[in-house]
């Protein structure tokens, strides 16, 4: 007995022998509807498949009574099992996060006794180590009495939209910050406004007492450092537009000077490098000693015991 296809080969047929004391008898049915059937339906697994595999998801069962899960293959891609691995209930239970067993025990236990559907977020363990956020479904299926016979679920990597989620609540969070911190610069910058005009004004009226004079132009310079650091607040802030312009680097750098040693701390010791003929850098000048700053005291948190920090300026 074989299938062949017709000399059209559009027409299948099934093909049976039996051996005559004379010859053959050969009997030939008509398969064609049943060969596009099974196309059809080859067709339909593969998409189905390949729907799988693109979303991370398929499907697992348990039989009420037997102690095996079955997986279908893109779940094992998902615990980084071989294809076709159908674990005990402990060896599935081990790939849970040992904080959502206890969940994922009861949720089980109540889909096969009561038959409670259940659609659960929960953190599994791959056989490499890795953590990964998933989804888990599943739903009861009885027999004719009304007897929970299986438990049928789906599982989905979910991974990647919780990583989005995160950074969209890390993104509203500096958001919101931003706001605050654009309100408070503001407001700050109109005290500061005002102390640096009376500083000036009490500078040039006290220039006959020199002490006084400069206890005046100190206060001045305090109140316009407080009002750079404002700038860069505002600029944190989307709130100050960029204002970019030819800076010397190492003039900037060294008027950092004061602001890097209270960040750093006495432990970490600045050294500053640059060549002759150095070139002016076209940048906004608080973003850019924002940006130094922040550089500085990463590496001041990776050196807890102290060290050197160096800052090379070449073109």
């Amino acid at each position: 007995a074989f299938e062949a296809p017709a000399a059209d080969g559009k027409t299948w047929y099934a093909i049976r022998c039996f051996p005559q004391a004379e010859g053959l008898s050969v009997y030939f049915r008509d398969i064609t509807a049943q060969r596009r059937v099974e196309e059809a339906l080859r067709k339909s697994e593969m998409l189905v498949q390949m729907a799988g595999q693109i979303a991370r998801m398929g499907g697992w069962s348990i039989d009420i009574g037997q102690d095996r899960v079955v997986w279908s293959n893109e779940v094992c891609a998902i615990y980084e099992r071989p294809p076709g691995t159908s674990p005990n209930f402990e060896e599935a239970m081990a790939h849970c996060a040992p904080e959502f067993q206890d969940r994922v025990v009861d949720l089980i236990v109540n889909c096969g006794r009561d038959g409670v559907s259940f659609d659960e977020e929960l953190e599994v363990v791959t056989s490499s180590g890795k953590r990964l956020w998933v989804r888990s479904t599943a739903k009861a299926e009885r027999n004719a009495a009304g007897q929970v016979v299986r438990i049928v679920g789906a599982l989905q990597d979910i991974s990647e939209r919780k990583r989005t989620e995160d950074q969209l609540r890390q993104s509203q969070k500096l958001e919101a910050v931003g706001q605050l911190t654009g309100g408070v610069a503001h407001d700050f910058n109109n005290l500061l406004t005002v102390i640096i005009g009376n500083t000036e004004t009490l500078a040039g009226a006290l220039s006959t007492d020199d002490r006084l004079r400069r206890m005046a132009e100190m206060a001045r310079v305090a109140a316009e450092r407080g009002a750079s650091l404002t700038h860069r607040l505002l600029a944190f802030a989307r709130q100050q537009a960029l204002e970019p312009k030819a800076v010397d680097v190492a003039s900037l750098i060294a008027g950092m000077g004061g602001l890097l040693r209270t960040s750093l701390g006495e432990a970490i010791h600045i050294e500053v490098g640059r060549t002759d003929g150095l070139w002016a850098a076209f940048v906004d000048a608080p973003q850019l000693e924002a940006a130094l700053l922040n550089l500085a005291i990463n590496a001041r948190d990776a050196m807890p015991d102290g060290g050197t920090l160096r800052f090379e300026m070449k073109n």
